[in-house]
């Protein structure tokens, strides 16, 4: 009996769904050229035993869709990870919608996400399609899926791109950004060290008046007197800020406030002024 590729296809994806080794084997022996990309379509059904078996065919474990998605693209299964790995899977492949570790970050389980790191993934692969944007960790962020955080901050990506992403997170507001401050000041600490040109993150927060990102960033045990680079202290940049515009800025005032019951230093000077003597001149007071 001919199998035509309609049914070839309707027969092949029924194996799978199934997991019977059996009757995708049978299959095997009479595929159509244009047949679908079988290892995907295993590894999308979780039938291990299927996969297995291809393998032992031959099929390649880097074998893509259209869409240039691998099956180490699509695993939501850590032993499937191992699997295809063993069975030659480049766990850095490239695609439009990243390497397996960016897909991980977005869709799958904590343990996919260290099997891949285990197997050699790059945590600094940035994005195809967005190479100034992304690398897992900052996929995993902007999701906010902080068990995904969790799991690969157990191999963080370079200095310098942990401390742009933490340094976008101290100016959000909401719970889920909170809570991925929160694991990056954990992992990197409110006071790492910002590349050359670059603010503290206390001040970068305290410039913005945000004090929820103040907040977390004192939690953790930023250096409240630090200067920056010119001599200026969070406190006095957000006093400055509070009145340096045509209206007053009250969110400034309240990050000033805190800084202040956090035991900064309000008489530091910088060139002739102090946080203290800015305030007064603006009235405001302190207890």
């Amino acid at each position: 009996m001919t199998i035509t590729p309609a049914g070839s296809a309707q027969a092949l994806a029924a194996a799978l769904r199934h997991d019977d080794p059996s009757a995708l084997g049978a299959l095997l022996d009479d595929l159509p050229a244009d047949s679908p990309p079988l290892v995907p379509m295993a590894v999308l059904a979780k039938a291990h035993r299927s996969l297995d078996l291809l393998l032992s065919r031959g099929f390649s474990a880097n074998e893509t869709r259209v869409d240039r998605l691998a099956g180490l693209h699509l695993v939501n299964d850590a032993k499937m990870v191992r699997t295809l790995v063993a069975a030659g899977g480049d766990v850095n492949l490239a695609s439009p919608s990243g390497t397996p570790l960016h897909l991980a970050a977005a869709n799958a389980s904590p343990p996919v996400i260290k099997a891949l790191l285990d197997a050699g993934a790059d945590p600094n692969a940035t994005h195809e399609r967005h190479p100034t944007i992304v690398t897992p960790l900052e996929v995993a962020c902007e999701l906010g899926r902080t068990m995904a955080v969790k799991a690969l901050l157990a191999r963080p990506p370079a200095h310098a791109t942990c401390f742009f992403l933490t340094a976008g997170f101290v100016t959000r507001k909401g719970k889920k950004a909170l809570a991925v401050l929160d694991l990056l000041l954990a992992a990197f600490g409110a006071d790492i060290e910002p590349p050359a040109g670059y603010d503290f993150l206390l001040h970068i927060a305290s410039k913005a008046g945000c004090l929820d990102g103040v907040e977390r960033l004192l939690a953790h045990g930023a250096t409240v007197d630090r200067p920056d680079r010119e001599g200026r202290t969070a406190a006095l940049l957000a006093i400055h800020t509070a009145f340096a515009g045509l209206f007053p800025r009250p969110e400034h005032v309240e990050v000033f406030r805190r800084l202040a019951a956090a035991g900064a230093n309000l008489d530091q000077r910088f060139g002739n002024v102090t946080p203290r003597q800015l305030a007064r001149q603006h009235g405001i007071t302190l207890p």
